[in-house]
C-alpha cells in the first residue's frame, strides 16, 4: 500500500507510544526482516525442479518459533506508561 504525501496536516503520522502504533512499527521491523528476495525465489524454484533441494525441518521449525515469540510480543500489553 502506497501513501501520497501531500504536505497536508492530515498526511503527518503521529509517532506516539499508542498500542497500536507499537504494533505498527514492531510490523514493519518483522516485515523488513522476512522479506522475499526474488533472486532467492528463482533459485530455490529451480533447484525442487531438479530434484537438489532439501527441507532442513530444524530450521523450519526455528524460524516458526521465532516468528511466534515475535507475534507474542506484538499480543502483549505495554507495561510502560
Amino acid at each position: 500500500m502506497a501513501v501520497k504525501k501531500t504536505g497536508h496536516e492530515s498526511d503527518r503520522v503521529s509517532k506516539g507510544t499508542s498500542p497500536n502504533s507499537r504494533k505498527n512499527d514492531a510490523g514493519h521491523e518483522i516485515a523488513k526482516e522476512w522479506s522475499l528476495d526474488p533472486a532467492k525465489i528463482v533459485e530455490v524454484h529451480r533447484r525442487i525442479e531438479s530434484g537438489e533441494y532439501t527441507v532442513n525441518s530444524r530450521r523450519i521449525a526455528g524460524k516458526l518459533f521465532k516468528l511466534e515469540s515475535q507475534l507474542r510480543t506484538l499480543d502483549r500489553p505495554s507495561t510502560k506508561d
